[in-house]
């Protein structure tokens, strides 16, 4: 059987959420989607990665880098050929900081390539879990499920949540 993570962090938890792990429906797994932290890729000069912010740390901040060159950047998590996976719920903790002008956005990008906005992290609950829509903060579970991605996008300028689980 065919593994595509491998005691890896965790990005996303769901409430149900479904990971298919192969093109033939042979694993199915619910829960939490496992994240494997080397396949995100920035665009952006930041020498930081994205590691902390699926590590189960919540105290920890996730370093974003300094003298970056793209002061506002992306940051893409592609799905291998085959893996997919169903989003019901976002769950972010906030630590510290504000950044309600210029929130980190979670967005996806459809198997049509149509980028999907599914939520945002403005900073202003510290010390709680909080949820993907800023005026519901309480609500985890996304309005839409999300289900054809081929991959999970966040967009930041310095702001991220001390944890993230899908």
């Amino acid at each position: 059987m065919k593994h595509f993570y491998k005691g890896i962090s965790v990005l996303g938890y769901l409430a149900s959420c479904l990971l298919a792990a192969n093109a033939h429906g042979q694993q199915m797994i619910t829960g939490k989607i496992p994240i494997e932290s080397t396949r995100w890729y920035h665009i952006t000069n930041s020498p930081d990665d994205l590691r902390a912010l699926t590590d189960g740390v919540t105290s920890a901040n996730v370093p974003n880098g300094y003298g970056r060159v793209i002061n506002t950047y992306d940051s893409f998590y592609p799905l291998k050929p085959g893996e997919t996976f169903r989003i019901e719920s976002i769950r972010l903790f906030d630590g510290w900081g504000q950044n309600p002008t210029a929130p980190m956005t979670i967005s996806v990008i459809t198997d049509s390539w149509q980028r999907v906005i599914v939520g945002a992290f403005h900073g202003v609950n510290d010390q709680q879990w909080i949820g993907p829509y800023p005026n519901r903060p309480t609500t985890f579970t996304l309005d839409n499920a999300i289900t054809n991605a081929r991959y999970i996008v966040l967009t930041s300028s310095w702001a991220y949540p001390t944890e993230m689980e899908l």
